[in-house]
């Protein structure tokens, strides 16, 4: 029993031991060339065109959205770092070696446009010191294509830039087209609006230049009309 007990006891120490190997000195200069790894994506459009004719002979176009999410890894330090990946749809757990890459570089595609997706990607270490400790971790999320920015009302300076009108999103809207009419409406109304407030105020900026010659306008106006009514009374008593 007691020598299980120092066994257990040896095997908890060198554990130990081994894990304090990994210095901070060392960690530091993992992370920095961790650091140089570069993740990221870009999207391909892989859409295509269908036509197709009626009964009437008449041919009617049609397109079939369709990207790639074109995902890479680079990284140069092989030797003592490597990454693994997940994902948050399909838990799989992907290990990027020095033998998956080409030129430092590995990629994979994902086709999937109607769902955002969120990648963990962490960098490990083969340093004998600190082997398979995490260095880094980084998240990515894949977007997802947003039908909404097709539809004409998105083709408006007032909407172009909001979130929902763009090609690209990562969150999900929750909202319906009729939301997206109700909302797109008000800002183009809006916008109208405050374009037609500085052409009155521009107008009223002329006016008030020329305050003085209204004045004497109203002026001559008044001593006119007070003149005639003069008169007219004049000539009744007359």
């Amino acid at each position: 029993m007691k020598k299980c007990i120092f066994l257990f006891m040896l095997f908890f120490l060198l554990n130990i031991t081994a894990n304090a190997d990994c210095t901070y000195t060392e960690r530091q200069q993992l992370l920095k060339k961790a650091k140089d790894i570069s993740i990221g994506y870009d999207i391909e459009d892989k859409s295509t065109t269908i036509e197709k004719e009626n009964s009437m002979a008449e041919t009617t176009s049609y397109v079939i959205k369709q990207f790639d999410f074109n995902f890479y890894v680079i990284n140069n330090y092989s030797n003592e770092l490597y990454v693994k990946y997940v994902d948050d749809m399909s838990f799989k757990e992907e290990y990027i070696n020095a033998d998956d890459l080409e030129n430092n570089t590995y990629h994979f595609t994902n086709s999937n446009k109607d769902n955002v997706i969120t990648y963990t990607f962490e960098i490990r270490t083969l340093n004998e010191n600190c082997k398979g400790k995490i260095i880094e971790t980084r998240t990515v999320k894949k977007p997802k294509y947003n039908s909404f920015s097709e539809f004409p009302i998105c083709d408006n300076d007032a909407t172009r830039n909001q979130e929902y009108c763009q090609q690209f999103i990562t969150k999900d809207l929750n909202m319906t087209e009729w939301d997206l009419f109700d909302k797109g409406n008000q800002l183009i109304k809006q916008e109208e609006k405050e374009k037609k407030e500085p052409e009155n105020e521009s107008v009223f900026k002329k006016l008030s230049r020329y305050w003085y010659i209204i004045v004497i306008i109203a002026g001559v106006a008044l001593v006119v009309g007070v003149v005639i009514i003069i008169n007219k009374r004049r000539g009744r008593l007359e």
